[in-house]
Formats: structure tokens, sequence, C-alpha cells
């Protein structure tokens, strides 16, 4: 019950992020734009260091949903790029990862460059 109820609150997070995200930059006084980098070093909270008696995602025993974690670790690179490099890949990448674990990181990552790829096409 409580990892269902955890995995809620990353998924509304993941879609506050995401909508926040897509607001044009001149918006300045839109509430999810100024919402969106706390919620997403939220994420980073719970996916890399929860509070006890949780884990972090990488250390879960059972299956793992690849893309809520996926599109967590996104919404943290696209507003915390520094801490994204610095101490989210390297833990979700370490050897002793599960091969799901790595997947989140390659999902976020393809899905990152599309977007900077297609954003200066136009």
């Amino acid at each position: 019950m409580q990892q269902k109820l955890g995995e809620t609150v990353i998924q509304c997070y993941n879609d506050i992020c995401g909508a926040a995200f897509h607001v044009p930059p001149e918006h300045t006084d839109c509430v999810l734009r100024a919402l969106a980098p706390d919620l997403a070093d939220e994420l980073r909270v719970r996916l890399i260091n929860p509070p006890i008696p949780a884990r972090p995602f990488f250390e879960a025993t059972e299956s793992i949903d690849i893309d809520l974690y996926a599109e967590a670790i996104l919404n943290i690179l696209r507003y915390h790029p520094g801490a994204t490099l610095s101490s989210v890949l390297p833990d979700c990448l370490e050897i002793s990862r599960s091969a799901a674990v790595k997947l989140c990181v390659v999902r976020a990552l393809t899905i990152h460059v599309t977007e900077v790829w297609i954003s200066r096409q136009f």
C-alpha cells in the first residue's frame, strides 16, 4: 500500500513538472513554472534519498515501473541538470543496478536528447 501511494505521488509530480515544461518561458507569472523546480527536487529526494523506512527506487526488490521512473529522472534532469549528472545518473548506473533501473536512465536521456534536438529545429 505504501509503495503504491509513493508511486501515485511521483506520478502527480511528474504530471505537474511535465505540464510546466510545456509552458512557454515568457509566461513568468505561471504558477506551474514556479512550482516545478521544487517538485523536481522532491522527486530526486524520493527516488535517491527517501525518508526511512523507504529505500531508493534502484534498490527495489520487486519490479519497478520503468515509464514512471524514467519520467521522474527526465523531470529531475530538466530542472536540475547538475544534480542529475552528479548524483542521480551515477547512482542509477552503478554496475550492481538492475537492467530495469538502467533502462529508466536510457529512456529519460533519449527523450531529453530528442526534445533538445526538436527545439533546435524550430
